[in-house]
């Protein structure tokens, strides 16, 4: 049986009151190895950032760890029903931290510099029929793409600059008639 964890504190660190190796590898999952100091009968570890960040990586959710300290909460937490097991900051902090890790998303993409506004115009207009428009910086005219649409837009800004070399060779040939 796991000897009662008291914690974690408002300061992220974590008391645990047992003499388990096993329980010492179970906070290990997601308390800093480094902070960890073990006394006889008693661990005292720190929840940071990186240590749930890499408990997350592991598989390990933020509901799992929450649930896992509030069932090993110490008797003495547990004995006001109106005051919260664990703190407010620590398990907001938690949700936090496992929202942190969603909310970016990694795409390969492709970075397409055009030449001139219509140019810019039609491959941007043409990336997003293909569905392949990641991002945009219209200042510079630049078109950012996903890696997997980038062959054929490139074909196709091919084929625009070939057309406009087209005309500008039939420009310069009617100035050179007059």
């Amino acid at each position: 049986m796991f000897t009662r964890v008291c914690g974690p504190q408002t300061n992220f660190s974590v008391v645990a009151y047992t003499a388990s190796e096993l329980h010492m590898a179970m906070l290990g999952l997601f308390c800093d190895g480094e902070t960890m100091v073990r006394l006889p009968n008693m661990i005292v570890a720190m929840m940071t950032r990186d240590s749930v960040k890499n408990a997350f990586a592991l598989g390990i959710t933020a509901t799992q760890i929450l649930k896992f300290l509030k069932m090993h909460a110490h008797p003495s937490v547990l004995t006001d029903p109106s005051e919260p097991i664990l703190p407010s900051n620590v398990e907001d902090q938690v949700w936090l931290w496992d929202r942190e890790r969603k909310r970016i998303k990694s795409d390969l993409c492709f970075k397409l510099q055009c030449i001139g506004t219509a140019q810019y115009e039609q491959v941007l207009a043409y990336s997003r029929k293909l569905g392949g428009l990641l991002f945009k910086l219209e200042e510079r005219q630049l078109v950012f793409v996903k890696f997997a649409a980038a062959e054929k837009i490139v074909q196709f800004r091919a084929k625009l600059e070939q057309q406009a070399a087209q005309q500008g060779k039939a420009v310069q040939r009617q100035s050179s008639y007059n």
